[in-house]
């Protein structure tokens, strides 16, 4: 089963939330932006859990059996937005800035506050495969700055793998066959 998340914090949040709200058959699978594979131990389990929505619309804009291999690949990365002027510094001008390269999802460290006013930190989802490096020109008040964009790893991963627990089947009495599933369809790879 494939699906989109609301927000970065669910994809976080799923591998604890699925359990402890009663759904112990499936695995997750971080698959790129808000994306995620929710990987069910049968097809009976994967239907059950999609047929009761109260199961997953809190979570997910949509969620859809089988994979869908259509997908728009996108990545979530930080990037630093280096020469923007200290008058200019704000949330919004941030995000002005870091939307030409993707969606922003959070801003960090450019208040006043920060000790580092040089640049600011911008988590965004970005349909860019390759590490950002750009210098961008930037007007604001009939000025224009120039000012660079650059994508950073921050070896960051959405799902701790230490929380996701092996599929084990939980109805030994169960007569589908206990399989590698992610829905009803199955797939072979080539």
């Amino acid at each position: 089963m494939v699906g989109e998340t609301i927000s970065i914090q669910h994809i976080t949040d799923l591998p604890t939330l699925l359990p402890l709200d009663g759904n112990l058959a499936g695995v997750v699978h971080y698959i790129g932006g808000l994306n995620i594979i929710i990987k069910f131990i049968n097809s009976k389990s994967a239907k059950a859990f999609y047929d009761n929505e109260h199961n997953w619309n809190r979570w997910f804009k949509w969620l859809k059996m089988g994979f869908n291999d259509d997908l728009i690949q996108e990545r979530i990365t930080w990037i630093k937005i280096n020469g923007l002027s200290i008058r200019f510094r704000s949330n919004e001008k941030f995000a002005l800035i870091a939307n030409a390269f993707g969606k922003t999802l959070e801003i960090i460290g450019i208040d006043s506050n920060a000790y580092d006013l040089s640049r600011g930190n911008v988590y965004i989802i970005t349909k860019h495969t390759t590490i950002i490096n750009e210098v961008v020109n930037v007007s604001f008040e009939n000025k224009v700055f120039r000012v660079g964009v650059v994508g950073y790893d921050r070896d960051w991963s959405p799902i701790d793998k230490s929380i996701q627990k092996e599929l084990v089947p939980h109805d030994n009495n169960n007569d589908d066959d206990v399989e590698d599933d992610m829905g009803e369809e199955n797939y072979e790879e080539e």
